[in-house]
């Protein structure tokens, strides 16, 4: 299996498709949990402003990626638990807290996210064990304390189990 350094910025389509159907599906599902009815228009707004910001950031990542591979440098991530890509593992919990997913969604994503990185080359197949737990772990973290807070704001129960009354599905 080649280093993810190599393969970083030579995934194949098939890769590609792969993470985009991924997320597709995570976030149509995410959407179905989330409580959107009777939702003030500052909630929307922040909640697309911190989705943007969790895109940008990949975004941004990947571009400087891509910027060191074609400079020959070295990456530098995933064989310390803490790099920069531990920013937007722990914003997609803020992203998972402020859209209220409850707490299984966001551990089945987070977990089943760093099984694809595991088994999709290119993505993250040489990433440490300490990398994951810690990827998973500030995911979870940051949706616990977002979570809480739009909880006690808002006076409305932790989605631990089950999506809010005001979700899709529910």
């Amino acid at each position: 299996m080649a280093p993810r350094a190599a393969t970083a910025s030579n995934l194949s389509t098939g890769a590609k498709v792969a993470a985009v159907v991924f997320w597709g599906v995570g976030i149509l599902l995410g959407f179905l949990i989330a409580p959107v009815a009777d939702q003030p228009g500052n909630v929307w707004v922040l909640r697309v402003l911190a989705f943007l910001i969790w895109v940008g950031m990949g975004v941004a990542l990947i571009l400087r990626e891509k910027r060191m591979t074609a400079r020959g440098e070295a990456l530098d991530r995933d064989s310390t638990p803490f790099d920069l890509w531990t920013i937007p593992h722990t914003w997609a919990g803020v992203v998972f807290g402020i859209w209220g997913m409850t707490f299984p969604f966001v551990a089945g994503l987070t977990i089943l996210w760093e099984v694809f990185e595991w088994l999709v080359p290119g993505f993250g197949e040489t990433e440490s064990l300490g990398n994951r737990v810690v990827d998973v772990a500030v995911a979870w973290g940051a949706w616990l304390l977002v979570a809480g807070a739009v909880a006690l704001i808002t006076q409305t129960p932790m989605p631990w189990l089950l999506p809010s009354l005001e979700s899709i599905i529910r």
